[in-house]
């Protein structure tokens, strides 16, 4: 006790951290532990604060960041390729390099999800609820965020997405993608419901 009146607490970070030669298994950490009991009061005390804070300085931070980055730079292809010039078969290329990396990013994540199947850190998610009445799935971890689900979901269809779309010339295409008509001066065009003279 201090002259003051407060008593000094020192805490160990060292058990809550999570040591990886004393558990292998992330999802057996007590750190993963404190999350599995679904109250976030356990994250109020400055132990554990201290410890989120200090792993995401050390490394949390930078894997986020850069799978965010991947993730940007997969919609930009897709933005480029597929939304700004679609059917201009020049960014064909482009389209390819989309598929590939979303494959690859799909089969980075089907293997991730097989070892956690393996190893069974598993999660039940409801699918669908209704009343009185729901479907649930036992699931890898990974996929207990709907984030994650929407983005494997994704690198999943966008292949099919990218690779199924008509490719047409250069030549028959305008910057914006539009096919230009000409027009004689005796034609006329409906526009709306009204008719409009070349």
């Amino acid at each position: 006790v201090s002259l003051d009146g407060t008593v000094r607490v020192n805490y160990y970070l060292e058990d809550i951290y999570g040591n990886p030669q004393k558990y292998p298994d992330v999802w057996t950490s007590p750190l993963a532990v404190l999350v599995n009991h679904h109250d976030p009061d356990n994250f109020l005390h400055p132990v554990v604060q201290k410890t989120v804070n200090l792993k995401w300085q050390r490394f949390g931070r930078y894997i986020f960041l850069l799978m965010q980055a991947w993730y940007l730079v997969l919609l930009a292809l897709l933005m480029v390729g597929n939304v700004l010039h679609v059917g201009d078969c020049a960014y064909q290329p482009l389209r390819i390099t989309l598929a590939a990396a979303a494959v690859f990013t799909a089969l980075l994540q089907t293997a991730f999800m097989c070892r956690q199947v393996a190893q069974g850190q598993t999660t039940r998610v409801t699918i669908w609820h209704s009343g009185a009445h729901s479907v649930c799935a036992t699931l890898p971890v990974w996929l207990g965020s709907s984030w994650n689900m929407q983005r494997y979901l994704s690198c999943v269809l966008l292949p099919f997405a990218t690779l199924l779309e008509p490719c047409e010339t250069q030549s028959a295409l305008t910057p914006g993608g539009f096919h230009p008509v000409a027009l004689r001066d005796s034609d006329s065009v409906t526009v709306a419901g009204r008719a409009c003279s070349a």
